[in-house]
């Protein structure tokens, strides 16, 4: 057997990493002292950690802002949705900072201590004396400085949460050298673990509830503390991670290719390609022009005066052709933000229902109405595995799919999920409001029904959790695969995109129901008393909306072509790309 050249024999065996990330004096990561899963455990843990924070606040901040602050039922449920898809939406801005300026650890342990700083402030407005209200029934809604101080804590907290959203997965990820075949291989279990830690901390966060429904103030100071320990143990184990070096963000390439698309939009198209300016030699053999958007084409047209700084400056063939890919991806993600903005309602309006349900759990122990929710994340924790065990390797036999069905298909079958879900919540809700006129009751919206068990919402939260184990995990993997290899950040990126505008979404369609069923004798659907809602027909035209958008994403599903191997993106398909 021939053997290997002296060169090729060191590098197999060198400690060192060849995927160019470096430890933190800037020098090549070594292999035996840094990454691989000996560190990814903390990350993992920084990760649970900021997750029972962040789920705390998400699933109990309506009732902080409508029970304890008395504010207007739709302004708290629109407070509360804003905020949750600001949060989302501000992953976007961390991961250009973090790809583009600061790297992935500063943008994370940075982002940890901003957060720190939003609880913080949450802890002022929860303990000052002059924004406290000793008499419930006469207290009046929070406003002025009050309502001021929680807006300023809750959007720090939101641009904590997306500087750490952005950045928290892909840097384990940088832990594993991809030009390591048994580095490599170890990725996708880091990627299971790391959902499951999501998960488990969604599932600790209960802990944290409990403490806020007793007091506010301990329970904002328990979050500010499990942040700031993640912080500092983060921090401290510094020296032991795998960096990579900033490379500039995919977004600067979005802009330069629209921005020098529309300052050459008056130059002819060139009969071949050698009007266009590629990279490479190789590239121009290799890469196919596509037909479509065409106009993006000229961001490519070469002129005598080109240059290659500032804003207009030329873009490559390549780069355009990876921007058309992610264009492409645009429908799609137009047609699966509506299942979060039916997820959305379980933190908000379900809250309010559950406060009038039975919560008790033996003779001396009440359930918090957020924990509720939780019965969704131990239906998403149920879903994964089952999906992944059982009916992927069944349908399998039937499609001869490696991965059972195609991510679209699993996208699908995720949007039929809020329509039962919101079927079930209308009918349950037509119940609870049954028991309460039934029984002439006149009752406060806290007051509990005890003929009422919280455990009627329990098929509403199986259907979401169902479709979250669909959704979630099915629109990173279609996100990120389908996008070019330049861009596959930017890809996974989109999926958190869409989780915001569906939040933003449901503060849109609850704001256009207000309007549309208020009456000069009548508030419409939404009252401050949810016995006296119409939270029910809400449900309905929420599940009417559902079908409409499962309709869409099917003709949109069908017109959609699956990334060309051809294409830009490096000529490589999917199971290339796996392997």
């Amino acid at each position: 057997m021939a053997q290997l050249p002296s060169t090729e024999v060191a590098l197999v065996d060198s400690p060192l990493t060849r995927d160019g990330t470096v430890d933190y004096h800037g020098q090549t990561a070594n292999k035996l002292r840094t990454g691989g899963f000996k560190i990814t455990p903390v990350i993992l843990g920084a990760e649970f950690s900021e997750r029972v924070a962040g789920f705390a606040i998400y699933s109990n901040i309506f009732s902080y802002l409508f029970y304890e602050k008395h504010l207007d039922f739709k302004y708290a449920m629109n407070m509360t949705t804003n905020f949750i898809g600001t949060s989302f939406v501000l992953s976007l801005l961390g991961g250009y900072i973090a790809d583009t300026y600061w790297g992935r650890f500063h943008t994370i342990f940075i982002s940890g201590f901003i957060q720190c700083v939003g609880y913080g402030i949450l802890i002022v407005s929860a303990s000052l004396e002059k924004f406290q209200c000793l008499d419930p029934e006469t207290c009046s809604a929070a406003e002025g400085t009050n309502l001021a101080t929680i807006y300023v804590g809750l959007y720090v907290i939101a641009l904590g949460i997306g500087g750490v959203k952005s950045s928290v997965s892909a840097f384990g990820a940088d832990q594993f050298d991809r030009e390591d075949s048994r580095e490599a291989a170890q990725l996708p279990t880091y990627f299971n673990w790391f959902y499951f830690f999501i998960m488990m901390g969604a599932l600790m966060s209960v802990i944290v509830v409990y403490i806020q429904d007793k007091n506010w103030s301990w329970g904002f100071g328990t979050q500010l503390m499990i942040v700031y320990l993640f912080v500092v143990i983060f921090v401290a184990l510094r020296t032991f991670y795998r960096y990579k070096i900033p490379q500039g963000s995919p977004l600067s390439t979005l802009g330069r290719v629209f921005v020098s698309a529309v300052h050459r939009r008056n130059l002819p198209h060139p009969v071949d390609n050698s009007g266009f300016f590629f990279e490479t030699r190789q590239q121009s053999l290799e890469i196919v022009q596509t037909q479509n958007m065409r106009w993006l084409d000229k961001a490519a047209i070469l002129q005598e005066r080109d240059t290659t700084h500032g804003p207009q400056r030329l873009a490559s063939v390549a780069e355009v052709e990876d921007t058309k890919l992610m264009i492409r991806l645009l429908p799609i993600a137009a047609t699966t933000w509506f299942f979060w903005t039916v997820q959305a309602q379980f933190a908000t309006i379900t809250i309010s229902q559950a406060w009038t349900s039975n919560r008790h759990l033996g003779p001396h122990f009440t359930v918090p109405p957020a924990v509720v929710g939780v019965m969704q994340t131990i239906f998403v924790l149920i879903s994964v595995p089952i999906y992944d065990r059982v009916f992927v390797p069944f349908a399998r036999r039937f499609t001869g799919n490696p991965t059972g069905i195609t991510n679209l298909q699993r996208l699908g079958l995720g949007l039929v999920t809020p329509i039962l879900a919101m079927t079930c919540a209308a009918l349950v809700e037509r119940r609870r409001l049954g028991v309460v006129h039934e029984k002439n009751m006149d009752l406060h919206p806290r007051t509990p029904i005890e003929s009422f068990s919280m455990f009627w919402f329990t098929p509403q939260n199986f259907f979401m959790g169902l479709g979250e184990a669909l959704m979630y995990p099915g629109q990173i993997n279609f996100f990120y695969t389908e996008a070019p290899k330049s861009m596959q950040s930017l890809g996974t990126s989109m999926t958190l995109s869409t989780l915001g505008i569906g939040y933003f979404g449901s503060s849109a369609i609850a704001s256009a129901v207000h309007r549309a069923t208020s009456t000069s004798s009548s508030s419409g659907w939404f009252q401050n008393n949810v016995n006296e809602s119409r939270l029910d027909y809400y449900y309905w035209a929420l599940a009417v909306l559902a079908v409409v958008n499962l309709v869409a994403f099917l003709m949109v599903s069908r017109l959609n072509m699956y990334k060309r191997t051809n294409s830009v993106d490096t000529s490589r398909s999917l199971d290339e790309e796996q392997q």
